[in-house]
């Protein structure tokens, strides 16, 4: 059973191209416990299991929420630009935009936790 995860978990890593830093992050364990795991030297509590399971069922859209860190993606959609000219009807957010970006980000993170609990 960990040997069939543990080849899920690499060969998801090398599709997406996340790191084990990344992955480590999203399932909420040290970095050093995901690579003994991944190298079969360590097993996982079942909580950590379901995580994993998780993260791994995550379509497109949730997987980007997921592993979103909040760069620039909020700035480049304040400012859309055609040719140096506005795009006529462009989205336009006050100062705060990127608190909005944050408390999405803080509201999928949630949900998804909660999906993992259940």
């Amino acid at each position: 059973m960990f040997s069939s995860l543990r080849d899920r978990v690499k060969a998801y890593l090398a599709k997406f191209e996340y790191t084990q830093k990344q992955m480590s992050a999203v399932i909420g364990v040290s970095e050093s416990h995901l690579a003994d795991f991944l190298s079969g030297r360590r097993g996982l509590s079942d909580i950590t299991f379901s995580k994993i399971e998780h993260v791994l069922s995550l379509n497109a859209g949730q997987r980007k929420f997921q592993f979103y860190k909040g760069r620039n993606t909020g700035t480049r959609a304040c400012h859309l630009q055609s040719k140096g000219q506005n795009v006529r009807g462009q989205v336009s957010y006050d100062k705060s935009y990127g608190d909005a970006i944050e408390e999405t980000l803080v509201a999928f993170q949630k949900i998804n936790q909660n999906r993992i609990e259940a």
